[in-house]
This record gives structure tokens, sequence and C-alpha cells, in this order.
């Protein structure tokens, strides 16, 4: 994963609020596909504040969240206190740590989380540490920032006034790897590939898009700094001129990679 300065610095508790959890279908597939029954070992890299990986933790004898951003993980881990969830250990680190001293895995997610990472670098890594007749779950949704539906254009305008025309990651800026996903994964040792597509409604209120901005590496309060009250009344005032009900419906496409080891 990137080690651009505080991509995610102050994200972390607007991550765990704000950002949606998956559908319990996604959960029930990936179930399904690969068996899971309370045995072997589960990585989720790139974990975050534990959206994928709180809810599949109990399906494995144990389970290591990794993240490189320790705020991340130290809000995952009071999440997981919450939840009751106590074979996980969160791990700081990033995909350039993926090596055979973390031992072997019956399965290997990333949530919202490959787009940052040297794809092809993980994959090949990935291969020698999961375990044959396991494999690597792969979840991607469209981002905010390339949707032009809804609200979403509507908040884009707002932090593109607040913080420049070009998407921000942290300090730096951010840029879009070239080959989608397909084709990174075509050209991996993976030769067993699942697609499974999602398409549902998530319902958003005016502070939840708000919410939403400050758990992104593009518009977090660590960017916004002194303009964060300002920003946030000028978008409270926008979303509320192109929809007075303050309510929005995003239509949410979400895409699976399910990467099976024979």
């Amino acid at each position: 994963m990137t080690e651009t300065a505080f991509l995610f610095e102050t994200t972390a508790p607007y991550y765990a609020r704000f950002r949606p959890g998956y559908p319990d279908i996604f959960f029930r597939h990936v179930i399904q596909r690969f068996g899971l029954d309370g045995q072997g070992r589960l990585l989720d890299l790139g974990c975050g504040t534990g959206q994928l990986t709180l809810p599949l933790a109990p399906l494995f004898a144990e389970t290591i969240g990794m993240d490189p951003e320790i705020e991340m993980l130290e809000e995952a881990e009071q999440q997981a206190k919450e939840a009751g969830v106590a074979n996980i250990q969160w791990l700081r680190g990033s995909s350039a740590d993926l090596n055979a001293n973390l031992g072997s895995f019956r399965l290997v997610g990333m949530g919202r989380s490959f787009h940052w990472m040297n794809r092809d670098a993980v994959l090949a890594a990935l291969f020698d540490i999961v375990e044959p007749g396991g494999g690597v779950v792969i979840v991607s949704e469209k981002s905010l920032w390339k949707s032009e539906r809804n609200c979403e254009e509507v908040t884009k305008k707002v932090i593109k006034k607040w913080l420049g025309e070009r998407r921000r990651a942290g300090s730096s800026f951010y840029a879009h790897p070239q080959d989608h996903h397909e084709v990174v994964i075509d050209r991996s040792p993976f030769k067993s590939v699942e697609t499974f597509r999602l398409r549902y409604e998530h319902t958003w209120s005016v502070e939840q898009v708000i919410g939403y901005c400050y758990s992104t590496s593009y518009c977090s309060v660590k960017l916004l700094g002194d303009n964060k009250k300002a920003f946030e009344d000028d978008l409270r005032t926008a979303l509320i001129e192109f929809e007075p009900s303050g309510v929005f419906v995003e239509q949410v496409e979400l895409e699976t990679f399910l990467l099976y080891k024979k």
C-alpha cells in the first residue's frame, strides 16, 4: 500500500461510523463458495476499521487484520471489543510486508483496498501463503469521485472548491491504476476466478454524506484543516438545495473477485 504521508490520518472514527458495511448476500456467497466452517486462518489486508474483518472472523479459528494506519487498527480493535469478537490480531503493516513469516491462510480478503497496492506483486505473494483449497476475495465498488449521479456530483463540486480540482491522496494526489483489476488478476498465478456482482440501494442523510467525506483520503479533516466548518456548511447547503428532503438514494455497484487456489 502507498506510504503517502497522512493518507488516512484522522479518518478512522469517520470510517468506522460512515463507511457502509457489506450486504448479507455478499457474506453468504463467500461463505458458501469457500465452505467456511470455523477452521483455518483469515488475513484481511488493508483492513481499515474492520468492515470485512469483523463479520468474517467468527468463521475462522484465527484472524489477522493488517493495515498501515495505526488509527485504523485502534478503531478496529475497539469495534471488535464492542462486538465481542476476540479471535483477531491487529497488525500494523502493508502489502509490502507479505511473507512466509505470517504463516498460511485459508482466505485473504481485501475490501476497498486493492487499488492502493502493487497488485501484481501482491497476488504473487498471496499465492505462496494461501493454502490449497483456499483463496482470495477482492471487493471493489465505484468511488464517489468517479460517479456523476445523485448527490455525488454535488459533493464533488464542493470538495473541489475547497481542495482543488485534482483528487487528493493525503499530502499527495491520487493516480488511478492503469489496468483494471480483471487484467491484473488474469495474469496472476490464480487461474480459477469468479466475478460476483451485486446492485442494491443505500440511503444517505446529509450528515452521513459529510461523515463519509471525512472518511476518505481525498477529503479528510486533516486536509481541510481550519476550513472544516466552512466546507461542512457549504456542502450541507449544496445538498439541501439539490434535494430538500435531505435523503439521497445511492445505486451501489459492488464487484467481488473470488480467486481460488486449487
